[in-house]
């Protein structure tokens, strides 16, 4: 049903909001387990009817990325995400990719760059906190973590997210720990 949606709303007419939905269907579809579904989606997104803006192309991009950080593929990430890495739509996914690579002061410098870039959007800034909490304990900075978790928390006040209230309950069990 949600698939026809899309063709019938965003079809070919719109190349922005065909990529846009693609990519956010992907995203939804991935989060709940339906990974091969989600990788038809967002590769939608980069299709032929797709849109040229570089901004939705990026999104298009971390979405992939993190379904194949899912998939445990992992060298096919770099690549994705190269071409976008001074976005901050793809912040999150290129720093778990180094943290992963067990580089998390790089990590933390991409999640800074592109919580100052993001400006408003509190949903994007809390997962990219969040992350910012776990690469500050990796790098043995409790400090660092915390001053993460308190950013953390006044998005989720100010947005009343319940995202974003369980992102501040598993950072807060992660700094205890």
């Amino acid at each position: 049903a949600a698939r026809l949606y899309l063709d019938r709303t965003c079809g070919d007419k719109l190349p922005i909001l065909h990529s846009h939905c693609r990519t956010a269907y992907g995203v939804v579809l991935c989060d709940t387990g339906h990974w091969t579904e989600a990788e038809v989606e967002i590769l939608h997104a980069f299709g032929p009817s797709a849109t040229k803006a570089v901004s939705k192309q990026a999104d298009a991009a971390g979405a992939l990325a993190r379904l194949r950080l899912m998939q445990g593929r992992v060298d096919e990430v770099s690549d994705l995400l190269a071409p976008y890495a001074g976005h901050f739509e793809v912040c999150e996914q290129l720093a778990r990719l180094h943290l992963l690579r067990d580089e998390p002061d790089t990590a933390a410098a991409i999640l800074n760059r592109g919580l100052h870039d993001l400006v408003g959007d509190r949903l994007r800034a809390g997962r990219l906190l969040e992350l910012l909490v776990e690469v500050e304990l990796s790098r043995d900075n409790p400090d660092g973590a915390e001053l993460a978790l308190e950013r953390l928390e006044a998005c989720a006040l100010a947005s009343e997210s319940p995202v974003l209230r369980a992102a501040v309950s598993l950072s807060e069990g992660r700094i205890s720990m």
